[in-house]
């Protein structure tokens, strides 16, 4: 029991010395001095025992309990431990970058020079699996098959290479600008041309699952005026791949 001394009217005839011994107690326990200090670890606040207490003080100095001191016990409250809290943990997710694809531009165009070809000098298996899918694709909406451009495959290649070589994810390339400019430097000739893009995925199936997915894309690969297609892959340090759908109509 935490006692609390209450001192209510003036007492008179308490000597100097007793009075601000009562005094003292009466704020410590008010004001909880002594407990602030233990709350801090949950110890046990050291009890004052009411009367008892008082009156061996006032006999000790050989005076009377003075009239005006009342005694009042109170239950201490429990030490509560501070909660603790806990983040959840989020589970770690993997973003794959979304596919670009550009609208289909249907132009008329002039061949020029090409420029150097690229590093790259045959399709891998990817590509090939590539082209295997979306002609599948296009073979379940009852439309022609595409054919594997190698010209285009070389530009698409080389589209790859120059986005983990300068570090950037878009249809617009530093080095050659947008891809029907840089089918051109290629001399590649075309009534219709598009471009599809992505990178993360590590399969075929992957990518194309995710640009099946995104209606743009998904718009290149079955698109009527497109007969020929050119795919290109490229990995950086990482091992991120990054993939490249070139389409022509002729």
């Amino acid at each position: 029991m935490l006692c609390i001394i209450k001192l209510e009217g003036e007492v008179q005839k308490m000597k100097k010395s007793l009075r601000a011994l009562i005094l003292t107690l009466g704020i410590l326990a008010t004001t909880g001095i002594g407990s602030t200090a233990y709350a801090q670890d949950c110890s046990t606040v050291k009890q004052v025992n009411s009367v008892e207490s008082i009156q061996a003080i006032c006999a000790k100095y050989g005076t009377a309990v003075p009239k005006g001191v009342a005694v009042k016990a109170q239950v201490a409250a429990p030490c509560k431990a501070a909660p603790t809290k806990t983040a959840p943990v989020k589970a770690a997710t993997t973003k794959a970058t979304p596919a670009k694809a550009v609208p289909t531009k249907t132009t008329a165009t002039k061949a020029a020079a090409t420029p150097a070809a690229s590093t790259s000098t045959a399709n891998n298996k990817l590509e090939k699996e590539v082209v295997t899918l979306v002609n599948k694709e296009r073979a379940k909406q009852g439309l022609a098959p595409l054919t594997d451009n190698v010209k285009l495959s070389n530009v698409a290649r080389t589209k790859s290479e120059d986005m983990v070589a300068k570090d950037y994810f878009d249809h617009t390339s530093p080095t050659y600008g947008s891809p029907f400019d840089m089918m051109k430097q290629f001399g590649i000739t075309y009534t219709a041309a598009g471009e599809n893009i992505a990178m993360g995925q590590q399969t075929a199936s992957s990518v194309m699952t995710s640009w099946m997915n995104s209606p743009g894309h998904k718009a290149n690969i079955l698109g009527k005026n497109f007969t020929d297609i050119g795919v290109g892959v490229a990995k950086d340090k990482s091992g991120a791949i990054y993939w490249t759908q070139e389409f022509i109509g002729k």
